[in-house]
């Protein structure tokens, strides 16, 4: 199958993918990667004296309040560089605790890990938690000791015995003092950054909007496969080593964490009653917002290490899980296949650079053909005409454009089997698409269809039938 490019933009792909592999955090820690790539447990780690110290992401918050010294200087630089910035309250949904859990092994030490590094970046007030019962609570509080707001929910479904994401998020939205939020999952640990990203996009404006406010920022996290066998101080000195060594970035479909203005939910997304905890329904919102033009989603997993700890492979398949089905049936009552898009692959714009230092948002030079397919389609008959080209029919192709705008007719997509007749139509902004591996120019009659654009046709027809709902 033929691999198409969207061409909107002229960006330079190469230098995008280049920027991947030689990002500034990787350059820095390629060294200390190869140095320990061979170390196998953590608790190795820990007694390996010529590791080098990284930054502190967390620390153990014992019930005598004990600081560990070494991080008082990375709070100082986190709150220094954070308070002038716009603050944020961070949202997360908790399953229930068992009633002895001390927070020292399995899920409750993965839940302390993450909400302690939420602590290191925003004060305990602008955290909101909503758990499964009030013992889950109570625990809460009396290991991590601090005040965060943490309330049994009153949303569980009483069949699959999942909250209602509608149910939850309504009562977010009473209880948050900021526009600015943070939905994020329970175990995904943050660092000192990522208040600089959420600062770099929600400041950032996208062309003809000129307010800025429908920014959506997402991203993948990075899964280190093992429980931790050392307390939080031996193992937070070396997340990003252990990162770098045997991290793997989750799948594009995965959507741990989202900010967004509190107002963006309030104002133009209407959220159905999914179950949470179940796969479908950030993939069904992700694409709302990819096709709405109002709104602009940005991914950051270039920039953003944001990390899962724990055996992600024994957990059970998205599939298999409660209420999997009714997510399932529900999205597909409410857009069909849509949900196809709603990956970070299709994000409209990406962050890329560390935001401790410099980090930029360009455009995403992936190919969106999902996008726009749907973009372009038909809303009520589902019709969308597809038209192939090359420079030696550039002048038919610019009558039958003519012809089009005339009658107002936007529904159609023009697959250019040529880069010169690409650049001809894009400058025009007309929807067109090319191939990766399109010759310069094709100006004989005899060379129609004969360099790929019959293939280009095929494989745009079978991604038609895919998403035609």
């Amino acid at each position: 199958m033929e691999i198409l490019q969207e061409t909107s933009t002229s960006y330079n792909t190469d230098a995008i993918y280049t920027a991947q592999v030689n990002r500034t955090e990787f350059q820095e820690y390629n060294q200390s990667i190869s140095d320990h790539a061979s170390l196998q447990k953590s608790e190795h780690l820990r007694n390996n004296d010529s590791m080098s110290k990284l930054t502190s992401m967390t620390r153990t918050m014992a019930a005598s309040e004990e600081k560990n010294p070494s991080s008082d200087l990375i709070q100082e630089v986190t709150i220094s560089s954070t308070s002038e910035k716009e603050p944020f309250t961070i949202y997360s949904f908790v399953q229930a605790i068992n009633a002895d859990s001390t927070f020292q092994s399995g899920s409750s030490q993965i839940l302390k890990m993450a909400i302690t590094s939420w602590l290191l970046l925003i004060p305990p007030e602008n955290i909101i938690l909503l758990a499964d019962d009030d013992i889950t609570c109570d625990l809460i509080r009396k290991h991590l000791n601090y005040e965060i707001h943490c309330e049994r929910h009153d949303c569980m479904n009483s069949i699959y015995q999942k909250p209602l994401l509608d149910c939850m998020l309504k009562r977010v939205f009473q209880l948050v003092k900021t526009d600015l939020m943070v939905m994020i999952n329970s175990d995904i640990i943050l660092k000192n950054d990522f208040p600089l990203a959420i600062h770099k996009v929600m400041t950032s404006q996208k062309p003809n909007n000129d307010q800025g406010q429908w920014q959506l920022m997402i991203g993948q996290r990075t899964d280190i496969p093992f429980l931790p066998q050392v307390g939080i101080k031996e193992w937070e000195d070396n997340i990003d080593i252990l990162g770098k060594a045997y991290g793997e970035k989750h799948g594009v479909w995965g959507l741990d964490y989202w900010v967004f203005r509190k107002t963006l939910f309030f104002s133009i997304i209407e959220v159905p009653s999914f179950l949470v905890g179940a796969w479908r329904w950030d993939n069904h919102l992700l694409s709302y917002c990819i096709m709405n033009d109002n709104i602009n989603v940005i991914d950051a997993t270039l920039s953003l290490d944001v990390f899962h700890y724990g055996l992600t492979s024994s957990m059970t398949r998205h599939e298999n899980r409660r209420g999997s089905a009714y997510n399932d049936d529900l999205t597909q009552k409410l857009a069909g296949l849509q949900f196809y898009i709603g990956n970070s692959n299709n994000a409209d714009q990406m962050l890329i650079g560390s935001c401790l230092k410099k980090c930029d948002i360009i455009e995403n030079p992936k190919p969106r053909i999902g996008v726009t397919l749907l973009k372009h389609m038909d809303k009520k008959t589902k019709n969308l005409a597809l038209l192939t080209s090359n420079w030696a029919y550039i002048k038919m192709t610019k009558n039958w454009i003519c012809w089009a705008q005339k009658i107002n007719f936007t529904h159609f997509i023009i697959l250019s089997e040529d880069l010169k007749t690409y650049r001809e139509l894009n400058l025009m902004n007309i929807p067109v698409i090319v191939m990766s591996h399109a010759p310069e120019e094709l100006s004989s009659p005899l060379e129609y269809g004969s360099k790929g654009g019959y293939t280009s046709f095929r494989f745009f027809f079978i991604s038609l039938m895919f998403i035609h709902f």
